[in-house]
């Protein structure tokens, strides 16, 4: 299964969220870059079947979050890609804030060697609403055992950048 040109890639629309401050590429220092270059290579090297995996494995990047019908993926470059898997396969830069700090965040939750890659708060950031700054989405009563699934809107950080 061949994936597009990543250089062909779109900026994302921002459904997700709305902020107006475009998110730049990471800047990798020599040992991050080495670091997900070998993260890269035990993945392809591994029996990891998962979409995720496949999908970033063709691009070159290093799977940060997965969703549903896609997944949000790291390449050496610094730049935040999302990666559909169902065909045509296309693929998108990240370009939204609040959406690159979700996978920027759960990877560094994941993978302890990733802690690099938490997002820093800045201090005009404001609490998120939908976890009232915890970082845990508020669920309905029953739905308790579902915590450690849902994702909130601020990636679990407990905090939204300023609009």
């Amino acid at each position: 299964m061949a994936l597009h040109d990543p250089q062909a890639s779109e900026a994302i629309d921002g459904s997700r969220g709305n902020s107006l401050k475009k998110a730049l590429p990471i800047e990798l220092t020599p040992e991050q870059r080495t670091l997900i270059e070998r993260k890269i290579a035990a993945a392809l090297a591994g029996n990891d079947s998962r979409e995720s995996t496949q999908a970033a494995a063709a691009w070159n990047a290093l799977p940060l979050y997965d969703d549903w019908s896609a997944c949000m993926a790291l390449r050496l470059d610094g730049e935040i890609v999302w990666l559909e898997y169902e065909a045509p396969h296309e693929s998108r830069l990240v370009e939204d804030e609040v959406t690159r700090n979700v996978g920027l965040f759960q990877a560094s939750v994941q993978d302890p060697e990733l802690r690099f890659l938490a997002p820093a708060r800045p201090p005009d950031a404001v609490a998120c609403p939908g976890c009232g700054g915890s970082g845990q989405c508020r669920l309905p009563r029953g739905s308790e055992h579902l915590a450690d699934r849902v994702v909130c809107t601020c990636g679990g950080l407990g905090w939204l950048p300023p609009r």
